[in-house]
């Protein structure tokens, strides 16, 4: 019981320390999600233009 209470904590901590990195990553990923959102109708009307 004891070791897994420690391997719990040691969890956390890592948790606690990668949060900010998590953060950073996925604030991130939202940011090119909408970016590709709000380009991808233009690349497309532009693609259908063309052709």
């Amino acid at each position: 019981m004891h070791i897994l209470s420690f391997l719990g904590l040691k969890e956390v901590k890592k948790v606690n320390f990668n949060n900010k990195k998590t953060q950073k990553i996925i604030s991130t990923i939202i940011i090119i999600v909408l970016v590709l959102a709000m380009l991808i109708p233009t690349v497309l009307s532009a693609v259908v233009g063309l052709f």
